[in-house]
């Protein structure tokens, strides 16, 4: 019964015949080198129809000796550095091989896929440095229950890069394309250049696909020419019309945002909201390669209100910004300078008695002024729906002390994601841990309050499964938030196209108010299952349907926007 309902389904000959293949490589990456498939049957009986699959195991071999013949450009010892035969899997990859298989990695086993991933790692050893014709062949030789494997490399000659061509892109300047590339007319060829600056075309969003190739030039075997064939997508979002939320109440608005604006790679955004509690206007401006370097430079004036149920705050201001590579292209570093007047109103009366109460009625408004640092470090291949890599960032806000203002603290909210690919780049395992945590620098000025951590819904400080800001310290009947928090996010992803994924997810955390009173045997927890897709003109939009495992309760949650 439970078969038919986990592996019903039509007959296709074609997943048949994927299957047998499936069949085979499991064997030949398990020590059968022999394996083969002798023969199957199909017996049809009425609407059904029983298999029957005859299998030769054969002998199953051990690694026992790996040589090279042929390398004249480059030692043995280092080839023997990238191949992966007779190596131990790393802690990831040995978890998935013990989860698909059920016993654990025994590197000394035979397995085609670490012959053919060796075979692709001395090409890419040879491609790096320009040697983009290099033959290399494995060949095996068996004895007893013992395969040696010898490469037999014909290296050829060196490539050099003649001319970079671009095509497709009606919309983007050249010269934004070209300054992701790092690999130059004149240079040797380089393999992992040109995948570095496939990266970088992805990661700027700009285009829906991006092919590399390279063609030889007959005249000369010596060089080849580059061609990289783009995509556009539609960048912007646009957005006009009237809007209505229980927190916002009727409001109508216009949106612009625009990351590619007139194909310069500048991001240009315009917002404009007017109703009875929310009245909203921002203009910003970002160049990311400032005098033709990779130097970030922004401006973003503003005047914008929220409504809390327990107060309103609004702020106006301006803020700059200036960032720049560190090291490498993975690592970044981001100033943030914030002068702003910040009002805060309707307060509760249930927080009458605390400080920050005294503190906000007594005055009209207060000066901020805050300086943010950032520093990163990201590898994922795409900012929306990534395949693999990871990102650490750390930024730190210093308001007030010696830059001056009314308003006295520091911040800091680090997060770290990690993405594991599974299958194909289609089944993406993804984690995410995030901190945070905010200290008075005068111990007699209370915090503002809406600074305080408060978790639930969706966003910066989203929890699924739980009502916006119901997470933290309470004043009463008010959720008022806390000092510190604490979020961990786990998602399996079905990743079916680089615009679409579905997820089921876990997450759990909470906000407290003080170190002492940090206690992670009590969390707050949830499981669901959720989509983001990313519309033209629209932008993310996401659905999420959550099951509170604390309060034994469904909530869905609508997204409008990058987070998640």
């Amino acid at each position: 019964f439970f078969r038919k309902i986990l592996r019903g389904g039509y007959f296709s000959e074609v997943k048949f015949q994927k299957d047998l293949k499936t069949i085979e490589t499991l064997y030949k990456d398990n020590g059968f080198a022999d394996f083969k498939i002798d023969s199957f049957k199909l017996d049809y009986e009425e609407n059904m129809v029983k298999i029957r699959i005859y299998l030769n195991e054969g002998k199953r071999y051990y690694f026992r000796n790996v040589s090279f013949i042929g390398n004249e450009k480059f030692s043995n010892s280092m080839l023997e550095n990238v191949i992966t035969i007779k190596k131990p899997l790393n802690l990831i990859s040995s978890l998935k091989y013990k989860l698909g298989y059920g016993v654990n990695y025994n590197p000394k086993l035979y397995s085609r896929f670490k012959v053919i991933e060796s075979l692709n790692n001395l090409s890419g050893l040879y491609a790096d440095s320009g040697y983009i014709y290099a033959q290399i062949e494995p060949i095996e030789e068996k004895r007893d229950s013992f395969i040696d494997i010898t490469f037999k490399i014909k290296e050829n000659w060196k490539v050099k890069v003649r001319l970079i061509n671009i095509y497709g892109n009606t919309k983007t300047w050249d010269e934004i394309i070209r300054r992701e590339i790092y690999v130059f007319p004149g240079d040797y060829f380089n393999r992992s250049a040109l995948m570095l600056s496939y990266r970088n075309l992805y990661y700027l969003n700009y285009f829906s696909s991006i092919n590399v190739n390279f063609k030889p030039v007959f005249e000369d075997s010596s060089l080849v020419d580059l061609e990289i064939h783009v995509e556009e997508k539609p960048t912007g979002q646009v957005g006009a019309g009237a809007s209505y939320s229980q927190l916002d109440g009727l409001f109508f608005n216009v949106n612009l945002q625009q990351p590619n604006f007139l194909g310069r790679g500048w991001t240009v955004s315009f917002l404009a909201e007017y109703g009875s509690r929310r009245q909203n206007y921002q203009v910003s401006f970002t160049e990311p390669w400032f005098g033709g370097k990779p130097i970030l430079v922004g401006i973003n004036i503003y005047s914008l209100n929220r409504y809390l149920f327990t107060f309103s705050q609004r702020n106006s201001g301006i803020s700059l910004s200036y960032g720049r590579r560190l090291w490498n292209i993975f690592s970044r570093i981001k100033f943030d300078y914030t002068f702003e007047y910040i009002t805060v109103y309707d307060i509760s009366p249930l927080y009458s008695g605390t400080q920050f109460y005294d503190f906000w009625t007594s005055r009209n408004r207060v000066l901020s002024s805050s300086l943010t640092t950032t520093f990163s470090y990201d590898t994922r291949d795409r900012i929306f729906n990534p395949s693999k890599g990871y990102l650490f960032s750390f930024p730190w806000t210093l308001n007030g002390g010696p830059i001056g203002g009314d308003l006295h603290f520091i911040k800091f909210i680090p997060e770290f994601q990690f993405i594991i690919p599974n299958y194909k780049d289609k089944l993406i395992s993804f984690f995410r841990i995030n901190w945070g945590s905010i200290f008075s620098i005068l111990s007699k000025q209370e915090l503002p309050p809406y600074e305080y951590f408060a978790l639930g819904d969706v966003g910066p400080l989203g929890l699924r499964g739980y009502d916006f800001r119901s997470i933290g310290t309470k004043v009463g009947s008010s959720v008022l938030g806390g000092r510190h928090f604490f979020r961990f996010t786990f998602e399996e992803r079905i990743r079916p196209t680089d615009q679409f994924y579905i997820s089921f997810f876990y997450e759990t955390g909470n906000s407290w108010w003080a170190i002492k009173t940090i206690d992670f045997k009590n969390l707050y927890s949830s499981i669901g299952i959720g989509f983001r897709v990313e519309v033209p003109i629209v932008g993310i939009m996401g659905f999420d349907f959550a099951y509170s495992l604390n309060y034994r309760q469904f909530k869905t949650h609508f997204n409008l926007g990058p987070y998640y």
